[in-house]
């Protein structure tokens, strides 16, 4: 007994030993990439200034009391209340550039989160390592964690997010069901787009958590049934998330006419322009809430496959 709690305490060192390591070689390499200013909140590194929206809503909310960012259509809800609060506390040039070292230090964060994400579902060390090195040299992660997007904040909450459903997967305790809700929510409201794929991945919990006992690679021991009401609780955690936001950015956010539920068109642009790409009998000024829905339904499967293999390819190249 002592010898098998004696390796447990080794493994746990070295773990931890590991990840320190990944965090500070992930850290160097963007922090190289700040130091050049390949890319920086005041740099998208091409030019296109799209930093700028968020970057001046920040200051707007930090100088002026402004309510213009506090709104889901912005893209920036969660990117510019935080960068707001280093512009106030600093002053606008220090405040920016500590904060340029706040993304570095969250995007170096990620490498970290993934392994640790690996290493919950199947305990291996080396799994993990190889997951760490392709996050940090992962280009795009690299690019939109640092160029003063509101993504990287994005980046951030997908990867709690995974961490948070695999730590739920391989052990379903009350309090690891309610942090996948709230960090499936932090998804949700770190960009427009995500609304409706995070309210998805909510839902889709209750059924992979009941499958969990058919998943290979988890302790026998962790594999027991649970009540069904239970699984449930990262959908009441993420809805309850969800409305509480909702009715904090009725109160004080900008205003948007009788629409009570804000979240739920807040990204009615792009569901435009994806459902007028998908269905050519949907025009941009026709387009309404039910188009999406019935795109999705009947035009997409057909063209699933296709869909597929064009954004793998696109990917690729």
């Amino acid at each position: 007994m002592r010898h098998s709690a004696q390796t447990i305490i080794n493994s746990l060192k070295k773990m931890h030993v590991t990840y320190a390591l990944i965090f500070v070689a992930a850290i160097l390499l963007r922090a190289a990439k700040v130091f050049r200013v390949d890319f920086a909140p005041w740099w998208d590194g091409v030019g296109w200034g799209y930093a700028d929206l968020w970057t001046s809503q920040a200051a707007a909310l930090a100088y002026s009391a402004s309510n213009a960012g506090l709104d889901f259509k912005t893209e920036g809800l969660l990117y510019v209340p935080l960068m707001g609060i280093f512009l106030k506390i600093f002053g606008f040039t220090p405040g920016i550039n500590i904060w340029a070292w706040f993304l570095v230090l969250i995007s170096a964060a990620i490498p970290v989160i993934a392994a640790s994400t690996i290493h919950s579902l199947t305990g291996r060390l080396g799994g993990s390592i190889i997951v760490a090195i392709l996050v940090t040299l992962d280009p795009v992660q690299e690019a939109f964690g640092l160029n003063g997007w509101s993504d990287s904040i994005t980046f951030f909450a997908v990867s709690l997010s995974f961490l948070a459903f695999t730590r739920a997967v391989a052990s379903p305790s009350k309090k690891r069901l309610i942090a996948l809700g709230i960090a499936i929510s932090l998804t949700a409201l770190s960009h427009a787009t995500w609304t409706w794929p995070a309210m998805c991945w909510a839902l889709l919990t209750w059924p992979l958590l009941s499958l969990r006992h058919t998943w290979g690679g988890l302790d026998a021991s962790n594999h027991s049934h649970l009540g069904k009401t239970r699984l449930a609780i990262p959908i009441l955690s993420f809805v309850g998330s969800m409305l509480l936001v909702n009715f904090l950015i009725v109160s004080v956010g900008p205003s948007s006419s009788d629409n009570i539920f804000p979240v739920f068109s807040s990204d009615i642009d792009n569901q435009r322009a994806l459902v007028t790409r998908l269905n050519p009998d949907v025009d941009w000024e026709s387009w309404e809430s039910t188009d999406t829905i019935r795109t999705f339904l009947f035009v997409v499967p057909p063209k699933f496959p296709s869909l597929m293999f064009d954004l793998i390819g696109q990917q690729i190249t």
